[in-house]
């Protein structure tokens, strides 16, 4: 399996995929709302560190992604009313 396909999951049950970057110098993990984890890695990265990686970072992307959906419950409209087109 090549690292470019790797979508992975914690023992917790974090569910994320892994992208590769020829111009990341270090892995990076976005949070991307409330469900998606995106992990960027260098091209000559192994794929071991980034399974351990998760594992360590798994509560905090855990209380990010709380916070985040938190958020989006505060935030989200219930109606948004489209005036020229008299839709609502």
């Amino acid at each position: 399996m090549r690292l470019e396909d790797y979508k992975g999951e914690t023992e917790s049950g974090l569910h994320y995929s892994v992208r590769v970057s020829a111009r990341a110098k270090r892995c990076i993990i976005k949070i991307w709302g409330s469900s998606l984890v995106e992990v960027v890695v260098p091209k000559d990265f192994d794929r071991s560190w980034v399974e351990q990686i998760m594992e360590e970072q798994t509560d905090r992307i855990i209380n990010k992604q709380e916070k985040a959906r938190i958020l989006e419950m505060e935030y989200k409209p219930a109606m948004i009313a489209l005036k020229a087109v008299t839709v609502t």
